[in-house]
Formats: C-alpha cells, structure tokens, sequence
C-alpha cells in the first residue's frame, strides 16, 4: 500500500466508527445505512443513513468497505508484516550461525525453530515453510500496490 497511507486510513476508519454497513432500498430510493439501524413501525421508517448511491456496484462495495471491514485488514495487514518480520529475522540469524557455535546446535535449533513455525503457521503435511513465506511475501507486496 505504497501509494496509501496506512496510519490516515485507519484513523478515518477510527473516526467514521465500528459499525457495519448494509446496502438499502427504501421507499425507492437506494442507500447505504448502519447495520440494523432501518426500523419500520406505524407507517414511518427510520434509519441511519451513510450515503445515498443509485449505481448498485458502487452501493454494495461502499456498504462492504465498511471501517469494520477496513479495520479487519489493516490488523490483517500488520500481523503478516509481523509475521514476515519475524520469519526474515529468524531466517537470517539461521544463515549467519548466530543460533550456536557447534554446527550440531545449529542443526537441532534450525530443526526446532523449522517445526515451531509449520507448526504455528499450520502448513499441511507436505507443505513448503519456503513457499508459505514466499505467499506471505507475495500478499504483503500485493496490499502495499507494489
């Protein structure tokens, strides 16, 4: 998300509040509103409106573009950078020998730290702990627009 800027989205998102949104038609016109905020008693509705979108593609995505949502993958976002992070620093302490100074110790760290991490990243039998860090990698760079 090179060309965005991750802190002002979330602060918006913060601002525009937690709740959901749901796309609305009502008395025929089309809406997004609040989440379970449409009521319908003795011949009046009320609602809380976010906008008034006639293009139903647009409607649908603005009502699931909600700050909720937004939210959801900035912490999405930020755990696999995270997790990224930690990998690359993992990876790189393995290469430089900085585990032990016995080429056995090295081994039987590389061995724990390569099942900790299939393990808590839960990569199947016969999975690839390289090809789980690459799609990591690869999913990082796609939300940050590179």
């Amino acid at each position: 998300m090179s060309n965005i800027d991750k802190r002002a989205l979330r602060e918006a998102a913060e601002k525009a509040g937690s709740d959901k949104w749901q796309a609305k038609k009502i008395n025929g016109d089309f809406y997004v509103i609040r989440n379970g905020s449409y009521e319908k008693q003795h011949g009046f509705t009320s609602y809380q409106p976010i906008a008034e979108i006639e293009h139903k593609p647009v409607r649908d995505f603005v009502a699931a573009a909600n700050p909720a949502t937004v939210l959801a993958l900035l912490n999405e976002l930020e755990a696999k950078d995270a997790k990224i992070a930690n990998l690359t620093a993992e990876r790189d302490a393995l290469r430089e020998g900085e585990m032990g100074d016995a080429k056995h110790s090295n081994t039987r760290a590389a061995a724990d730290i390569y099942f900790q991490l299939v393990e808590e990243c839960e990569i199947p039998a016969g999975g690839s702990l390289v090809e789980y860090v690459s799609e990591l990698r690869e999913r990082a760079a796609a939300g940050k627009g590179e």
